[in-house]
């Protein structure tokens, strides 16, 4: 048997200090760089959400029109009603409804607009000239150019008429939002369009449009407020500075629990049967050995595959079973993508659960007398728990981050103008969390204000996810 001498056991020593220094170094310098990928990361998505922090609206009086232009007289139902010898007469009641052709054009509120930005401003028409009317998309003409500077009026102003129809003919004091150009400029940027070159570039904005907004911000009409409507508006295609992402959360929201309610209680029930119930001998051994490796290669497969098996089976051959004519379908369709993509992950985590928990307790439990049930939900399960919550934690955490799978069943942006209260905001095109991302990123055009809103969407959906984990960590203490 070989001796070292001291000489050589401190050599041993030193070798081993040194090495173990040059690990804590490159450790720490790992550690360093993640850091600091983080901190970028973290930085640009909350400097880059600034932008749809707040947004500009201007306090103007605008007069609606009076109630004999807005409103005409349709006929209504056939009601019965008893007459002086017993008998039922039918009876056609008018009613009086909010004529849609008016009520949500723009040309009916463009001149109560330009009268009560000419009386916050003092601006008259003879200030609209040749040479500060600008060059197109800009509208040339003098009404044209104030109204462009707003969202839409027609739908805007109609809704307001649908939920107060007392309003016509009324004069009230509102706070409208500015269209997506004048809103840059506000911010202190302006949006431009190139050519196909990308050299000449010509402004949104004309310099009457600037002069407009210029003479609004001096007389202390235009205020900055927060934007809080970005969590309850649905995507608004005529309005992008109202855009928001209620719809988008209550859809991702809805398919969350869909993929508790499923994924959740199957997984571990099949965990629980291939631990503990799952024959090991003969044929039927044989389809458990192939159904876990199934399994474990269903946990790496990719999310698009999930998406284009749930088109095929949930959407064309099973779609007359689902509420397709509901703002539900698509959500609940996109809910058993999700759980099917979860499945793998939870039985694969759930058995590593139970798998953990000490022999001893089980056969602890058999000298007592439990029967086998017993065993497996009074004491193997209990102790397992934390584990399971863990991999239902990390389910959930990608499933409410998956996009692919929901693009191909057309999770998108939808042409929702307003989100009602309720579900009412969700529609079959309804999108989620990161396919609103997606949709604010890169189908805006390069508008800065869009992009930002993505950026505010990502911490939306770290946000929910951070207190999901939060909230499954307390479960699990």
């Amino acid at each position: 048997m070989a001796t070292f001498s001291r000489e050589k056991r401190l050599a041993r020593i030193r070798g081993r200090k040194r090495w173990d220094t040059i690990l804590a170094i490159v450790s720490g310098a790992v550690l360093l760089l993640v850091a600091y990928i983080l901190f970028a990361l973290a930085r640009d998505v909350f400097v880059g959400a600034g932008l749809s922090w707040k947004r500009a609206e201007v306090t103007l009086e605008v007069t609606y029109p009076d109630a004999d232009a807005l409103f005409e007289v349709k006929p209504g139902f056939e009601t019965q009603r008893p007459s002086l010898l017993s008998a039922r007469e039918i009876v056609v009641e008018d009613q009086r409804r909010l004529n849609d052709e008016i009520a949500g054009s723009i040309d009916t509120y463009i001149p109560y607009l330009i009268a009560a930005v000419e009386s916050t401003t003092g601006l008259i028409t003879a200030d609209f000239t040749r040479e500060n009317k600008g060059l197109r998309p800009v509208p040339e003409t003098y009404e044209g150019q104030i109204s462009h500077l707003f969202i839409a009026l027609g739908p805007f102003f109609k809704e307001r008429l649908e939920m107060d129809p007392s309003l016509a003919g009324q004069t009230e004091t509102i706070s409208l939002a500015f269209s997506t150009d004048a809103d840059a400029y506000l911010r202190g940027f302006e949006e431009r369009l190139y050519d196909a070159t990308g050299r000449i570039s010509i402004s949104r904005m004309s310099p009457f449009q600037r002069q407009v907004l210029d003479a609004l911000s001096d007389q202390g009409a235009i205020r900055r407020v927060w934007n809080f409507s970005f969590l309850t508006n649905a995507y608004p295609t005529d309005r992008k500075t109202l855009a928001g992402i209620g719809a988008a959360i209550q859809a991702s929201l809805l398919m969350m629990l869909i993929v508790i309610l499923l994924s959740l209680p199957v997984g571990v029930a099949s965990a629980i049967y291939l631990e503990f119930f799952a024959p090991r001998k003969g044929l039927f051994g044989w389809i458990t050995t192939v159904v876990e490796i199934n399994i474990n290669n269903l946990a790496s497969v990719p999310s698009i595959v999930f998406g284009l098996m749930g088109l095929a089976i949930f959407v064309q051959a099973w779609g007359p079973i689902f509420i397709f004519d509901t703002g539900l379908a698509t959500p609940i369709v996109g809910g058993l993508i999700l759980s099917l993509m979860t499945l793998p992950t939870i039985v694969v985590t759930a058995r590593a659960a139970l798998l953990a928990v000490p022999p001893s307790f089980q056969q602890a439990a058999y000298g007592i007398g439990a029967t086998k049930m017993q065993t497996i939900f009074r004491f193997i399960l209990p102790y397992a728990f934390p584990g399971i919550v863990t991999g239902v934690i990390i389910g959930l955490a990608q499933a409410i981050g998956e996009s692919a799978p929901l693009i191909v069943i057309g999770m998108v942006i939808s042409s929702v103008d307003v989100c009602s209260t309720g579900l009412l905001c969700l529609e079959e095109s309804s999108p989620s969390l990161p396919t609103a991302i997606i949709s604010f990123r890169r189908l805006m055009d390069g508008d800065q204000l869009m992009t930002s809103r993505s950026y505010l969407t990502i911490i939306v959906l770290l946000a929910i996810v951070l207190s999901m984990n939060a909230l499954a960590s307390s479960i699990r203490g």
